[in-house]
């Protein structure tokens, strides 16, 4: 009787012990499992913790692209207000900054000179505003012959451009060539939502080396008027 009451005070200081380190450890969880979900709500929000590099890691630091500046805008002075091509000024400009370097690698102009004949008459039936549009059409046709190296201009009124191409070497053919074909570009008609505008154009072209510049220009322009005593849409190509 006496063994009995002793196992079982054993067994009973036993179970207690025991019940009281599983209360122990529940305890320690239950800690754990409330700081895993306690220390990330006490985190200051839009703090990102960042951890550090390890040895030897190497930091490249990106540098900002280099900024491309852009050319200098062109002065008023040297653009058609209505058509924004090159006017008489620009165009001297373009001769006198060009001129050096094409003279030192020894290239060659062809220059044509064009005229929309009977401008004036589509002034007086048709209105400004209507041969405004007119005049803005016939640039963007001409812009289309000059070329990355070249220029496109209005030198004023019905007298309308002249167009400089560079070429590697002197060539009546190219330039007879080009004056063909700008003719007759010009002879389309202007379509316009007020309507369809037919015109007519003369064209002037001469060719020779970039040392000769404002020469030949002033050749094309003097080819451009014997155009004119032929008549309309016809071209005519200095041969000097």
């Amino acid at each position: 009787m006496g063994a009995t009451a002793a196992l079982s005070a054993c067994v009973g200081t036993g179970a207690f012990a025991l019940a009281g380190m599983v209360g122990a450890i529940a305890g320690i969880l239950l800690v754990g499992v409330a700081a895993a979900f306690l220390i990330p709500a006490l985190r200051p929000r839009g703090m990102a913790v960042e951890a550090p590099p390890p040895e030897n890691a190497i930091v490249a630091a990106v540098e900002p692209a280099s900024v491309v500046e852009a050319p200098p805008p062109v002065p008023e002075d040297r653009i058609d207000e209505l058509t924004g091509l090159s006017n008489e000024n620009g165009l001297k400009a373009w001769f006198a900054e060009h001129m050096p370097h094409l003279v030192e690698e020894k290239r060659s102009l062809v220059v044509l000179s064009a005229s929309i004949e009977g401008f004036d008459a589509i002034v007086r039936s048709r209105g400004k505003a209507i041969s405004d549009k007119v005049l803005i059409e016939v640039a963007h046709r001409i812009a289309g012959f000059a070329g990355e190296e070249g220029i496109a201009a209005r030198t004023g009124g019905g007298e309308f451009a002249s167009k400089v191409a560079v070429v590697a070497e002197h060539s009546i053919e190219y330039a007879s060539e080009m004056a063909a074909k700008m003719a007759e570009v010009l002879q389309r008609p202007v379509e316009l939502a007020e309507g369809v505008i037919w015109i007519g154009a003369c064209v002037g072209a001469a060719a020779g080396p970039a040392s000769e510049g404002l020469g030949v220009l002033a050749r094309a322009r003097a080819a451009l008027a014997k155009a004119k005593q032929v008549g309309l849409g016809h071209y005519v190509v200095d041969k000097g």
